[in-house]
């Protein structure tokens, strides 16, 4: 698709601007992580009901029960949660014939391998995981461009002020890594096709609604609200506010409070 057009006017009282045009956009984060081996993880809960746990984990103790991939460790109602890799339990989280909600974690496993970790970005957290997450990662100096399974990490964000949910990134075991080495997980959640788009340095605010300069056909300007979506990290989604005709400012307005 063409480049954003950025135009220059010769009228110096009028900002440089930038139009609002139609772009596909996917979602994507580069989050930073370590190598650790046999890293935990958490299962959870596929729907809300009440836990049974399945014969694989009958009168089983932690550290001694293999779990294949695909295997069903426990149902919640008449709906079994599956092993996503090979994984060794640690602990069940809940009593058997317990009832949770959707998504609450049921049991502690381990990664039979080597998994990268890292911390999503707060501002992002949310529409991340919300959406069908997929990931790539990339070894400093190493291996580059796999593929990888995704996991929310058993550790949650020690102080206030730490980063959102910690992921893991299943190291596929053709991928020769060692412990304690760094990378790059790159996750990406959900697209938008021929979506409203501006580039993200011209929009204060950056996650769910924000601000703009309107540059107006007689030069004047006005500060709109506008409704945000998915975003790449460049490129932004427009929901609400702006039409295709509309031009912003490139430098933004005040943050929004």
């Amino acid at each position: 698709m063409a480049d954003l057009d950025t135009a220059d006017t010769a009228d110096t009282a009028e900002p440089e601007s930038v139009a609002v045009s139609r772009r596909d956009i996917k979602a994507v984060v580069a989050v930073e992580g370590s190598v650790a081996a046999g890293p935990t993880y958490r299962i959870t809960a596929p729907k809300t009901g009440t836990v049974h746990y399945g014969s694989v984990l009958a009168g089983s103790h932690a550290g001694t029960v293999n779990l294949g991939k695909g295997e069903q460790p426990f149902r919640v109602g008449d709906e079994a949660a599956k092993v996503p890799v090979e994984s060794i339990l640690k602990k069940t989280l809940v009593p058997d014939g317990a009832r949770v909600h959707k998504g609450v974690p049921v049991v502690e496993v381990a990664y039979a391998g080597f998994g990268l970790r890292g911390r999503l970005p707060k501002a992002s957290a949310y529409r991340l995981l919300s959406g069908d997450m997929s990931a790539t990662a990339a070894i400093t100096d190493g291996p580059a461009g796999f593929d990888c399974t995704l996991l929310v990490a058993s550790k949650a964000p020690a102080e206030p002020g730490e980063e959102g949910p910690e992921i893991l990134c299943a190291i596929p075991d053709d991928v020769r890594v060692y412990n304690g080495l760094s990378g790059l997980i790159i996750v990406a959640s959900g697209q938008v096709d021929e979506a409203l788009a501006l580039p993200t340095s011209a929009v204060s605010g950056s996650a769910v609604t924000g601000e703009v300069t309107v540059v107006n056909d007689d030069g004047s300007t006005e500060v709109r609200k506008v409704g945000l979506g998915v975003t790449d990290g460049a490129i932004v989604e427009i929901t609400h506010g702006l039409s295709k005709s509309d031009r912003v400012a490139v430098t933004p307005p005040r943050p929004v409070r």
